[in-house]
């Protein structure tokens, strides 16, 4: 009796990690969208997007610029020079967590599972004449 492994079912990889340069564009052709999400509560001056803080109070010395996606706080040491990095301090978390979190507000993550996860298993070799 011999058993054929070529139909077991195939485990399902998680799909690969969008890049930086994938969902910080997502984020920037949100923009103000995507930067009152983060940060909700500021203002439009002179072009960017201004707020008190990553803490959200009211102000203006933390500036968003909407078509580069740099920000700053100009009262402390914050800053950062796309909207993922926003996101990652506006949360508390890594690049990658805020990555990660970013691409599936933006509903990237759903849209490109189906095209980069495999979907069947590698044809099994055939075996050789010594």
């Amino acid at each position: 009796m011999t058993i054929d492994f070529s139909r077991a079912p195939v485990a399902q990889a998680a799909p690969p990690a969008l890049s930086f340069e994938e969902v910080a564009g997502g984020l920037l052709a949100r923009g103000l969208d995507a930067i009152r999400y983060i940060l909700p509560g500021g203002r439009l001056e002179g072009g960017e997007y201004a707020i008190g803080s990553l803490n959200g109070e009211r102000g203006k010395s933390l500036k968003v610029n909407p078509k580069t996606g740099a920000w700053a706080d100009f009262a402390g040491v914050d800053r950062g020079g796309d909207l993922v990095s926003l996101w990652a301090a506006k949360h508390g978390l890594s690049q990658d967590e805020a990555r990660d979190e970013a691409a599936d507000w933006l509903g990237m993550t759903a849209a490109r599972a189906p095209n980069s996860w495999p979907t069947a298993a590698p044809a099994p070799a055939q075996p050789t004449a010594l």
